[in-house]
């Protein structure tokens, strides 16, 4: 379980996550102000996303704009590469520098890591972002294809051994049966250590059951939109929701 500004990640029913994926600062803030008013437990920035993001001044004006915007709603600062289906082209060295800036504001709360990419350089910073006040959701995403669930447990293994507080894979599911795949390895996962605080998430319309079911298999935190999502299978919040609390009396009323 991760606690940041009271939301309680990995206790209960899943966390809800809205990302902001405008590219303009106006488009920003209004999303984090719908997001502010709503049901949300807490946003995601992807940073990628946004036109100035060659510019770490801007980024972190925008960032300070956003934890006004957000008041207090958790943030999480993500610079999703195109490596991993994202936008940012940034360098290792130049993507390192910026989630540290992002880090030292003290405007975001968790910073998201891409472990595999850039041939896992990245990883260098944890430490840093650590001692800088934020906590760590170590990422991989893989836009083709579901590995196979043994590949999927040892990948949230190494991140979790390499420091990170939340473990998330995002994954393409090719088959029903992928689906399952990553469901089976998120609740091995959870049986094994139900301390560890993970994100097992299957994309696209096919994978919508990993969206609304993660308590059922032991995933802390899931992602919807208001507006345009950041992901292929993304439910609205309010359906996604009301689908969760369904799930939620279902099992709790044992």
């Amino acid at each position: 379980m991760v606690e940041v500004r009271g939301v309680r990640i990995g206790e209960g029913r899943p966390k809800i996550c809205v990302p902001i994926v405008a590219g303009e600062i106006e488009g920003i803030i209004e999303a984090a102000r719908l997001i502010a008013r709503s049901e949300a437990d807490l946003a995601e920035w992807r940073a990628d996303l946004f036109q100035g993001l060659k510019d770490p001044k801007k980024v972190i004006e925008v960032l300070k704009e956003l934890r006004n915007a957000l008041g207090e709603k958790p943030l999480i600062f993500t610079l999703r590469s195109t490596q991993e289906g994202g936008g940012s082209d940034l360098s290792s060295e130049q993507a390192s520098g910026l989630l540290l800036e992002a880090s030292a504001s003290g405007d975001c709360d968790l910073i998201d890591i891409e472990m595999f990419s850039y041939g896992g350089k990245l990883r260098k910073a944890i430490d840093e972002v650590r001692e800088n006040g934020a906590g760590i959701v170590g990422s991989y995403h893989d836009f083709r294809k579901t590995p196979e669930k043994a590949e999927i447990i040892n990948r949230m293994k190494e991140i979790l051994a390499s420091g990170a507080d939340i473990a998330k894979i995002a994954v393409m599911p090719n088959s029903r049966r992928d689906v399952l795949e990553l469901l089976d390895a998120s609740l091995t996962l959870n049986e094994e250590d139900s301390d560890n605080t993970i994100i097992c998430i299957s994309m696209s319309g096919t994978g919508a059951l990993s969206r609304v079911a993660g308590e059922f298999f032991g995933s802390a935190v899931t992602f919807a939109s208001i507006g345009e999502g950041s992901a292929p299978g993304q439910l609205g919040i309010d359906s996604l929701s009301a689908v969760q609390d369904i799930l939620h009396g279902c099992m709790t009323n044992k």
